[in-house]
């Protein structure tokens, strides 16, 4: 595996030779050429939280809703590619503004919004179907793992060769994704023939599926490699029904990503006749920081590449190989602050920046769309809470709360993009280590505004 870090602060490729790869591999489908996206939508869900904060379940049970269009994944490699991420984006973090939005920014993310908008679709593929479906493989791989070479033609043998072993092994109808989670790990059973680099512990994928099917793979520690695009744990894709013109004009198009908190105004701008709603999503701080800090330590997460700039008790000492540069989760305005202070200080930063950001926003647009939502509530609560919280999303976006979306809040979900099984209260086994930070001025401070007392800490 390659581990020559970046020396400038970006992953991967520069940003206008993978905007061209990807451009290339898109003409190699047969995409339909359509009316830009941004200007068609009408109402936009920003799902804003800090990082570890129950967005990515959350946003999840909404894409199980076919009432709202979701794009694949987090908005972040779409940025990268428009060199919109930091340094590229000329911010010192991951702030952006209306300024950012040039003619030529705007035309890329109209055509890479526009190809990773839609819902889900599991069932059997037709041939137009499984084209489209090679196309977003194709392109998600090079977000992936941007040093190889992934050519649209190949990753469709690849495709279709997994839609006849899960047929032959498993009594799959032909052209179907019924797991997608064991169609991942057949695809890369095969795929790794010709690229053994690709480590499937790298993706968001049960770790004990992983080692039914790859027995003597080790589990990896640090990055995936040097050059990667989309942050790790890496998606799965998944079919998608693109969205025509008149469902981006009528369905609330939700977007999902932490360090979207520090770009509100450009996404506003971005969308300049839609309805945006603010969907501020909250978690108290113990289990946030107890999740940021899991999350400093595992193999995922990685963000930025700072050039041995980090100094941090308890990641930068413990993980020499790459703990003095890698950055984890987003990148707060100020956080030069922090590449000297220890990781929980840098993880409990993390969480109440996030938020300020968000209260920020809200003041200074207190009569836009917004909606403060907990996400205790939503993964945690009485299907009674649950049936509550769907009602009240349903009345901000003047949707009827029908069954779609009660029954998917009252279902709940696993868990997405977690480092450990769920438990109730994991974070009091570090409360040596975060009980500290909790009286800290900056974090009492937002639990008084979130409106957290101690009590939401350990029920």
């Amino acid at each position: 595996m390659n581990t020559t870090f970046e020396q400038n602060g970006v992953r991967g490729l520069d940003a206008t030779s993978l905007a061209r790869r990807l451009e290339l591999i898109h003409e190699q489908g047969a995409a339909p050429k359509t009316l830009p996206f941004c200007e068609l939508v009408r109402n936009v869900v920003i799902i804003a939280s800090s990082s570890r904060g129950g967005s990515s379940v959350f946003a999840e049970l909404l894409r199980r809703c076919p009432e709202f269009l979701h794009l694949r994944a987090e908005m972040n490699p779409i940025l990268h590619i428009s060199g919109l991420i930091y340094p590229t984006s000329g911010s010192d973090s991951d702030a952006l503004d209306a300024g950012h939005l040039t003619a030529d920014i705007k035309t890329l993310l109209d055509r890479e919004l526009r190809l990773e908008c839609g819902n889900p679709y599991l069932g059997p593929l037709s041939q137009e179907a499984i084209d489209d479906y090679v196309l977003a493989i194709t392109r998600r791989l090079c977000l992936q793992w941007p040093e190889f070479n992934f050519r649209y033609e190949s990753m469709k043998r690849y495709l279709l060769a997994t839609f006849d072993t899960l047929k032959k092994s498993f009594a799959w109808t032909a052209s179907e994704v019924r797991d997608v989670q064991l169609f991942w790990i057949v695809f890369l059973t095969l795929i790794r023939k010709e690229f053994p680099q690709i480590n499937p512990y790298y993706y968001d994928l049960d770790a004990e599926l992983i080692h039914k099917y790859f027995p003597n793979l080790p589990i990896p520690e640090g990055p995936p490699s040097a050059h990667f695009i989309e942050e790790p744990p890496f998606i799965v894709p998944v079919p998608l029904k693109q969205a025509s013109d008149s469902e981006i004009m009528q369905k609330p198009f939700v977007i999902k990503t932490p360090s979207n908190v520090y770009r509100l105004d450009f996404l506003k701008a971005l969308f300049p006749n839609a309805r945006p709603l603010i969907l501020h999503l909250t978690r108290s701080a113990p289990q946030s920081i107890n999740g940021l800090y899991d999350g400093w330590c595992h193999r995922g997460f990685f963000s930025y590449a700072l050039a041995d700039r980090l100094q941090i008790e308890g990641y930068s000492d413990r993980f020499p190989k790459w703990g003095k540069t890698w950055w984890n989760f987003d990148l707060p305005p100020g956080w030069q602050d922090y590449t000297k202070r220890s990781l929980v200080d840098v993880c409990a930063f993390q969480w109440y920046a996030a938020h300020r950001a968000i209260c920020e926003d809200r003041k200074k647009h207190p009569l836009s769309p917004y909606l403060r939502m907990r996400s205790e509530d939503v993964l945690s609560a009485s299907e009674d809470t649950r049936r509550a919280t769907a009602e009240k999303l349903a009345s901000c976006l003047d949707l009827v709360a029908g069954n779609s979306l009660t029954k998917t809040l009252q279902d709940g979900i696993a868990p997405v993009m977690a480092t450990h099984p769920p438990q109730k209260n994991r974070w009091l086994a570090k409360s040596a280590i975060i009980s500290p930070v909790l009286r800290q001025k900056e974090v009492q401070t937002m639990l008084e505004e979130l409106a957290y007392t101690s009590a939401d800490f350990t029920n």
